[in-house]
């Protein structure tokens, strides 16, 4: 039987592993988040829009090859907008922010006609920014619709050979003066959301279609993970044998990393899953 102590002592190590763990994930992952996808040539060369904030706190310049020709990559590009065809990232997570508005994102499936105009002064996300330019079946750019906002966005697409695209995404944001360092680290964290957008338009564009259980069906594995890890740590503070459990709950957070900021297919966040769950279980009975 663990005396009060031990299990003090068994809660405050694995804590601080945990802690130890996702401090050096993120410190790997950071300077990640800036760059995904995009080659050195991509990261120095210079796109629409940067010369519209001179001074930044913050560029992301991400990019990702879709197996399809330009021309039938930019009508999803052309048609995104908080009340068009949204952004293809996870709306659960945007409709957060349109509490007490009447119009709710909704990621679009197919191509609409009337929305393959885009034209500067257009709204694009409300009330942050407006359409600031267009380069018709060559690049999109969002900008600022208050003076005192410093944010533009850019899709930019180029062909890659005769069936293939480049799509490169350029975000540039100059915070407000006076504005907390740790808005920039939180900043940071939503790249999971452009990663998913970025792979919301290659699905699309290369075909497919997202079914309406796939987000729901990755909130359940996120939080399947999670729960094992929880599991795994309740067994580490309150059962004699600790060391197998605390390998698996550390496995559980690199896990939570993967299914955030990785985002693998559904059938392979759903094998991460089983496995850490028959882990976190193994010998559960046995210790009874």
């Amino acid at each position: 039987m663990l005396t009060r102590k031990q299990k003090w002592l068994r809660f405050l190590g694995g804590m601080a592993l945990v802690l130890v763990e996702a401090a050096l994930g993120f410190a790997i992952l950071t300077p990640r988040f800036h760059t995904w996808g995009a080659t050195p040539a991509e990261l120095t060369a210079t796109y629409p829009g940067d010369d519209l904030l001179p001074e930044r706190d913050l560029t992301w310049t991400h990019a990702i090859t879709i197996n399809a020709p330009p021309q039938q990559v930019w009508p999803w590009i052309a048609q995104m907008g908080d009340q068009r065809a949204a952004f293809y990232s996870f709306t659960f997570i945007e409709n957060l922010f349109t509490i007490g508005q009447a119009e709710k994102y909704r990621n679009a499936n197919r191509i609409v006609a009337e929305w393959q105009n885009p034209a500067p002064g257009e709204r694009f996300i409300y009330p942050l920014m407006v359409i600031q330019a267009v380069q018709p079946g060559a690049w999109l750019l969002a900008g600022p619709a208050l003076p005192d906002i410093g944010w533009t966005w850019l899709w930019k697409i180029t062909p890659q050979g005769a069936e293939q695209t480049r799509l490169v995404v350029r975000m540039h944001i100059d915070f407000p003066p006076g504005t907390p360092r740790w808005v920039t680290g939180i900043t940071n964290l939503t790249f999971f959301m452009e990663q998913r957008m970025l792979q919301g338009i290659r699905l699309r564009a290369e075909g497919g279609v997202e079914p309406p259980y796939a987000q729901p069906l990755e909130v359940l594995l996120w939080l399947a993970a999670l729960a094992a890890g929880l599991v795994c740590g309740w067994r580490v503070v309150f059962r004699p044998a600790w060391k197998f459990p605390l390998a698996v709950g550390m496995l559980a957070v690199a896990a939570l990393f993967v299914l955030t900021f990785i985002q693998p297919a559904l059938w392979v966040r759903g094998v991460i899953v089983l496995l850490l769950w028959l882990a976190a279980v193994y010998r559960i009975k046995k210790e009874s």
